[in-house]
């Protein structure tokens, strides 16, 4: 791919107050050159020269979030900024929301770059709107950039030899409008995604009154302070068949304003994907039918990449038994012979105490923390489970001692509802030897009735779990069970 950067600096290009897509994608070698390469002094002097100050700093920021871009879209030179890809939902998580909504039409409310728009345009038409000119920009750019990948897509997988008589494969209709969506007339019947503002009020521009701030600030969890105000967003969604509303995964919905109307209407539900919650979705509409849950209710879902692994779902009574079933859980002094960390789907989602009982687990100190029991639970793809080496009070001279005595090392931390550093912690627990070792790529994972001795091959892979009892600060060594992706 050649730049067409200049070496020189040339006549000076008037400089941009918003970068078209048409632009941005006839600049596509600059950016995908400036990713490659990076941004140094001399070249950011350059692009100031040949396109002015504000064109400079903005292709410079699109293209150092390139490989942020990728790690969420897949595959490409994305257009996004730092916020804008922060806020941007994975593609993962998109395409099962997007699946939700079957082949109907979809306005895409608060859209950002199309992070979730290029998922839904894969399945029907889709509307993305935007306050803000310039994301507005970016997303047409990946809208467009993405229908190109996706009908190149199409095309290999059919055979070029195929007698189909089926008519040519027509993409969905697209489009991207800058607009206050509390203001643009959505027409009735069509279903809504929407992504309302995580920032405080206060740091918004007036000049885009809904979806994007221009002015950098810190996201809040508080829905009552999202833009559009929850009170908007039931506005927007009445009457309509099907909708979701991105939240926070930490949103506390029984404290914001209408509480109750969400409650009973919606459908909350966790998304976790690679290890981490993504996001907290309120279904309405067919999109509960389509996800096989009801109003009123909850649901915890792990993705993988080739869509839903697990899914942990609780019934409208069931979800406001939850207060008593966290005080009625059983819960243990110390580690059985198994140790579980759940998903972190079902600890945002609250229903810890509830997996525990399904199971015929206790809650390792209270349902914030670890679960724990005798046996091992017939979905152990829900979360880690590990198996009890020693237990004891987080005191190092004693974890030190243990694992000297059989030559093992700990190669993971994990900490629920203390104070403990898992990076510190690590550090000191790791002999000069582990420090000088390399593990093989191909030691793979070790037996779940591993004896000590067979465990020493696989040592970097026993984890130390600490947590709060009553007694205390617990700690526990263990060794990872397999799960069922790895049997």
């Amino acid at each position: 791919m050649t730049s067409d950067l200049p070496l020189a600096a040339p006549a000076r290009t008037p400089d941009r107050p918003h970068l078209s897509a048409a632009w941005l994608i006839g600049h596509q070698a600059t950016l995908a050159d400036l990713a490659k390469d990076g941004i140094n002094a001399p070249k950011l002097k350059r692009l100031r020269e040949h396109f002015g100050e504000k064109t400079a700093t903005t292709l410079a920021e699109i293209s150092s979030q390139h490989a942020r871009a990728r790690l969420k879209f897949g595959p490409g030179d994305w257009m996004t900024t730092a916020k804008s890809v922060a806020q941007a939902t994975e593609r993962h998580v998109a395409r099962y929301k997007a699946g939700l909504f079957g082949s109907q039409a979809v306005f895409d409310l608060c859209g950002g770059v199309g992070g979730d728009a290029m998922e839904l345009a894969r399945r029907g038409p889709v509307i993305s709107i935007d306050a803000d000119p310039q994301i507005s920009a970016l997303a047409t750019a990946n809208l467009l950039l993405d229908r190109i990948a996706w009908l190149h897509e199409t095309a290999a997988a059919t055979p070029a030899d195929s007698t189909d008589p089926s008519p040519p494969f027509t993409p969905p209709q697209v489009a991207v409008v800058t607009a206050d969506v509390t203001r643009y007339p959505i027409p009735a019947g069509v279903a809504v995604h929407i992504d309302p503002d995580r920032r405080p009020e206060e740091s918004r521009n007036p000049a885009t009154p809904s979806c994007r701030p221009a002015a950098e600030s810190v996201r809040v969890v508080a829905p009552e302070r999202y833009q559009p105000s929850l009170g908007e967003v039931r506005q927007l969604l009445e009457n309509r068949p099907a909708w979701i509303v991105k939240l926070a995964p930490a949103a506390d919905l029984e404290t914001a304003p209408d509480a109750n109307a969400w409650l009973s209407t919606s459908h909350r539900q966790w998304i976790s994907f690679d290890g981490s919650v993504r996001e907290q979705c309120l279904l309405g509409g067919s999109t509960q039918t389509l996800a096989g849950v009801t109003a009123g209710g909850r649901s915890a879902v792990r993705l993988g990449r080739e869509g839903i692994r697990y899914r942990f779902v609780i019934d409208a009574a069931t979800a406001a038994d939850l207060p008593a079933l966290d005080r009625s859980v059983a819960i243990a002094a110390a580690p059985g012979n198994f140790i579980f960390d759940p998903d972190p789907a079902i600890r945002a989602a609250g229903l810890s105490a509830c997996f525990a009982t399904r199971h015929g687990w206790a809650c390792l100190g209270g349902p914030a923390g670890f679960l724990c029991g005798d046996e091992l639970p017939m979905q152990t793809g829900w979360g880690q489970a590990f198996r009890t080496l020693w237990s004891g009070p987080a005191d190092l001279r004693r974890i030190r001692k243990f694992l000297r005595s059989d030559q093992l090392e700990i190669g993971t931390v994990k900490v629920r509802g203390t104070s403990h550093d898992p990076s510190t912690l690590l550090r000191q627990l790791r002999s000069k030897r582990a420090s000088q070792k390399v593990r093989t790529a191909n030691s793979g994972p070790p037996r779940a009735d591993a004896t000590l001795g067979e465990q020493r091959r696989h040592e970097h892979d026993l984890t130390l779990l600490l947590g709060r009892h009553s007694q205390g600060v617990y700690a526990v060594i263990g060794q990872p069970v397999p799960g069922p992706e790895s049997r």
